[in-house]
């Protein structure tokens, strides 16, 4: 809506009707005198050190430490003047929100080569992540002074304060072992520790294992008289990896505040309930991947492509599983059953033309998997001798994931 207002004078003269938009935030009206007072200072402060050091007397040795550290700040405050929020008679709050990250690595590289012929590369990481973010909410209606805004809120009949803060420590070890052998066969080993501090105590560390094998036979003499092929490897990999993608405190029963009144006319009490039930089970979900690959290239790789076949396991699922209404709650976070999944990856790349001042390819990329339960509770109620679905989840064992029936 357009409002209608003209400019009064000393005089007692004025200027022609003009319209300004009421949604305006600048709007100024003389007699309204609509304004709000917004400040928003924020600070990012980000440093990094790093070093390097070549070890004395064992050639090939390298030790690597990085240090980064990030602190964010933010604050803001704004005051509504009885006019603009005329039910409040004023409108004050304050907030402040505090960051506070760093990232500690500490890299033991060992690179040599031996006799032409053996190429090893070993790494050792220690890890450390650190992360607590802290905020304040204050927020105050209904001034019966407007003078100082926000700078005083003592002054608003009507106060609340809001506040929060959270931490969370990842710790990760790591010793991997890089072998070639004559630039044609290959073998990667692969230890890892990781803990999180999100998890359930007794279940925050968990240990994961990789293992790759790599033969470049292109490179074998038997190769040399096919001169249409310029690159072929085959390759085969097996690893396990770890999920801790869940939020802070989930394993912990939390609670929550609700306002009541007993009686009539009686005071308002705060009163305490549990939102949320606690998992001291909660762990780290792990999945296991075969992987079988085939690199090619043709005609002085003019043409080269990939061909792909995967197979994974994951078990321990991170999950929210439905609960009765009758306990209170809706959902509760658990490490279910298992899933699997296989599929298939091909993708080739030509180069139809190349110039020095213009060049034509094509790429071709295909992809299918699929997925399904291959475990639930390992529970059978019903006695017939098979697992039983989690019908309310939809979860049906032997089907992919969230179908519907």
């Amino acid at each position: 809506a357009l409002s209608p207002y003209s400019n009064y004078y000393e005089d007692g003269t004025t200027d022609v009707l003009e319209y300004f938009p009421m949604e305006d935030p600048f709007f100024r009206h003389p007699y309204l005198n609509l304004q709000i007072d917004d400040s928003d200072v924020r600070n990012d402060l980000w440093g990094m050190i790093s070093s390097e050091l070549d070890v004395p007397f064992i050639k090939g040795l390298k030790w690597t430490m990085n240090y980064a550290v990030n602190k964010r700040d933010q604050n803001r405050n704004q005051f509504q003047d009885n006019t603009l929020a005329i039910t409040q008679n004023g409108l004050a709050l304050k907030e402040n929100y505090n960051n506070f990250n760093w990232l500690y690595d500490n890299i033991l590289n060992y690179n040599k080569v031996f006799n032409n012929k053996h190429s090893i590369d070993a790494t050792f990481l220690y890890s450390r992540e650190y992360r607590r973010a802290t905020n304040t909410t204050a927020r105050s209606t209904d001034f019966f002074n407007q003078k100082l805004g926000y700078d005083n809120l003592a002054l608003g009949a009507v106060q609340t304060v809001q506040s929060g803060f959270s931490d969370q420590n990842n710790v990760g070890m790591m010793g991997r072992l890089n072998y070639t052998f004559d630039g044609t066969y290959s073998l990667t080993a692969t230890v890892r520790r990781d803990g999180a501090s999100v998890f359930a105590a007794g279940n925050k560390y968990a240990t994961f294992k990789a293992l790759g094998l790599g033969w470049t036979i292109s490179n074998e003499s038997f190769m040399e008289s096919i001169s249409w092929i310029s690159g072929l490897k085959m390759r085969m990999s097996y690893g396990e990896n770890g999920n801790q993608a869940i939020g802070r405190y989930q394993t912990l029963a939390r609670l929550g505040t609700r306002q009541a009144v007993f009686g009539d006319g009686g005071s308002t009490s705060t009163g305490i309930f549990v939102n949320s039930i606690a998992n001291s089970d909660l762990g780290w979900e792990t999945t296991e991947v075969l992987n079988f690959g085939l690199e090619f290239g043709m005609l002085d790789n003019k043409l080269t492509g990939s061909i792909d076949y995967y197979s994974s396991n994951t078990s321990d699922l991170l999950l929210q599983r439905g609960l009765p209404r009758i306990t209170g709650q809706d959902f509760i976070l658990s490490n279910i059953g298992a899933v699997s999944t296989k599929g298939i990856e091909i993708a080739l790349n030509s180069v139809n033309l190349k110039t020095e001042e213009f060049s034509w390819e094509t790429g071709f990329v295909f992809d299918r998997k699929r997925n399904r339960i291959d475990k639930l509770y390992g529970q059978d109620l019903d006695g017939d001798g098979v697992e039983d679905d989690d019908v309310g989840n939809r979860w049906f064992i032997g089907e992919p994931l969230g179908v519907t029936f």
